[in-house]
């Protein structure tokens, strides 16, 4: 909600509310991930980063699919922040 407020803002006129809000979880998904790489790159090194994401691979059910590898490399986010923006410009031209 934090990063997908000025996305909503802009696309609501032009798509209406409900591929506005997918746009923007696309649009937030993006910053969202990149804050929390982050803070876990402060907080526990790079040597212990990696530990606790293997950690989190091998719990079960919900973390294991909110710390996925995947989820935080740069070719993910930059696609997601990509998939939006074509939401956004296509809804425009459109």
């Amino acid at each position: 909600m934090l990063f997908a407020w000025p996305y909503y803002l802009i696309a609501n006129p032009y798509v209406g509310v409900n591929l506005s809000l997918v746009g923007g979880f696309f649009f937030s998904m993006t910053f969202t991930l990149t804050v929390i790489h982050g803070h876990i790159a402060v907080a526990l090194g790079s040597f212990h980063m990696d530990t606790y994401y293997q950690w989190h691979k091998k719990s079960k059910w919900f973390p294991k699919l909110t710390f996925h590898p995947v989820l935080f490399t740069t070719r993910f986010r930059l696609l997601s922040l990509l998939i939006s923006l074509i939401i956004l410009f296509g809804s425009i031209l459109l």
